[in-house]
């Protein structure tokens, strides 16, 4: 994946990790930082990963945005409003909050980024290493 999505290496550092038994006690890090998201996206969807980067919830659930495409007549807006009437306060699926994926310039000298960090030695018992992938993720509550 690091290879397709083509990306720069900006950290290597050696690190003690004492979390779990099962890992070593010093291993290698390697980060990238991800300020153009496209590349990591289009590696993404080639992985076959699904990825988003606006979600709406409804309380802890993902609600799907009731936006049609093509514009309504106000016979049929009248019918969909009528048939969302009938339906019990505690079913509708309103949204009340949207999380969305921010990469650019934070506040200050912060910076919103996508981090992508490779541990390629981190087990001791095994010869496969762990990949974190970190993102700000904005909440708007409705």
């Amino acid at each position: 994946m690091i290879g397709k999505a083509n990306l720069l290496v900006n950290a290597v550092r050696d690190v003690s990790h004492r979390a779990q038994p099962t890992y070593k006690s010093a291993t290698r890090r390697i980060s990238y930082k991800i300020f153009d998201p496209e590349s990591f996206f289009d590696a993404l969807e080639e992985s076959q990963v699904p990825f988003q980067t606006e979600v709406l919830f409804s309380g802890n659930m993902v609600c799907e945005e009731n936006t049609s495409a093509t514009p309504l007549s106000a016979e049929e807006e009248i019918l969909r409003a009528k048939q969302r009437a009938h339906i019990p306060a505690g079913q509708r699926k309103r949204p009340s909050s949207k999380s969305t994926l921010v990469v650019g310039l934070g506040e200050g000298r912060a910076t919103r980024e996508i981090e992508l960090i490779w541990w390629p030695d981190l087990y001791m018992l095994t010869e496969h290493g762990q990949m974190v992938i970190r993102m700000f993720v904005e909440k708007c509550e409705f």
